[in-house]
């Protein structure tokens, strides 16, 4: 599968049998399905996910779960693509607690809010990497190219060095067994 990064938290994923858009921007092409961290959006999708639960959507196992943020609440969620596990966590702005972790269970791939504004901090995304300990993590909601908050993300995971790339493939046999893999992608 192909993902894009569509800046903010907005991405395009082009899987075998399905695409999915997370919170889509207008430009974005149209998608089997859409995952909204805050309903009432006006997407292009075939299906659009913005409340809590679980959904199977176009061979897309979908699991929403609404998390505290600020004094309201968000949507993260926890989906399947091309057997490859998904947490994608926008507007996240706290260490997952017990709970969350139980709920959102495990990923292959962590989409991971690293800009600070009301989200995570550098050394707070740090802690939610580690305690979910993926295979991948591709930051978001970041400055471009490897500068500002990202720079900082990955300075404190022992990171640095990454080059963006406008596109990155995944597929499920060819992510690492015992270690976690970091990708930092361009804005489209």
């Amino acid at each position: 599968m192909d993902i894009t990064y569509n800046g903010n938290t907005s991405f395009f994923i082009k899987g075998k049998k399905a695409s999915i858009a997370l919170n889509p921007t207008q430009d974005m092409p149209k998608a089997d399905v859409a995952l909204l961290s805050k309903e009432g959006a006006d997407v292009k999708a075939g299906w659009v996910v913005d409340w809590p639960g679980e959904y199977e959507i176009s061979e897309v196992l979908i699991h929403a779960i609404s998390v505290p943020h600020g004094e309201s609440k968000t949507t993260i969620f926890q989906f399947e693509i091309d057997e490859v596990k998904f947490l994608y966590l926008p507007d996240l702005d706290h260490v997952l607690g017990d709970e969350e972790i139980q709920q959102v269970g495990d990923a292959d791939v962590v989409l991971l809010p690293v800009g600070g504004n009301g989200g995570l901090d550098a050394k707070t995304a740090a802690k939610v990497y580690e305690e979910i300990e993926p295979k991948m993590v591709i930051p978001m909601q970041h400055s471009e190219g490897g500068y500002g908050p990202v720079a900082d993300f990955l300075k404190e995971v022992g990171k640095t060095g990454l080059e963006a790339k406008g596109v990155l493939e995944v597929d499920k046999s060819k992510l690492p067994m015992d270690s976690t893999e970091f990708h930092l992608l361009k804005v489209a």
